[in-house]
């Protein structure tokens, strides 16, 4: 993995441009439907953001108030990466976000009226 950033901050606002590169990434096969991005399998989702040589190469913007007592440079970057890899697949933050939530409703439904639970006493 290549990491490029540059970035200021002023004010205790960092402002950034930022570039990763991830060569020959692979995972282990699938298990099932958890294995998946949006219900895609990974390797698919990852051959599509491969370049011809094997390369993920993703372009970020890294933004944030540093006084902020939850601010935590960790979690902005990768943040703003798998923001930009699913800007590279045609998928937004929300739009990932909404689906989850949607699948965990569906599971809890599907938990409460299963048969297997016994009646409340």
């Amino acid at each position: 993995m290549d990491l490029d950033v540059a970035s200021k901050v002023r004010n205790n606002k960092l402002d950034g441009k930022g570039k990763v590169i991830v060569r020959d990434l692979e995972f282990a096969p699938s298990r099932g439907y958890l294995d998946t991005f949006m219900g895609v399998p990974r390797n698919a989702v990852i051959g599509f953001l491969k370049d011809h040589q094997g390369a993920i190469d993703v372009n970020f913007i890294l933004k944030g108030d540093i006084s902020h007592p939850s601010f935590s440079l960790n979690e902005t970057l990768a943040t703003c990466i798998a923001s930009a890899m699913a800007g590279q697949l045609g998928v937004s933050i929300k739009g990932m976000a909404e689906r989850i939530e949607t699948l965990g409703r569906k599971g809890v439904g599907a938990r409460a009226k299963s048969p297997m639970r016994s009646a409340p006493r």
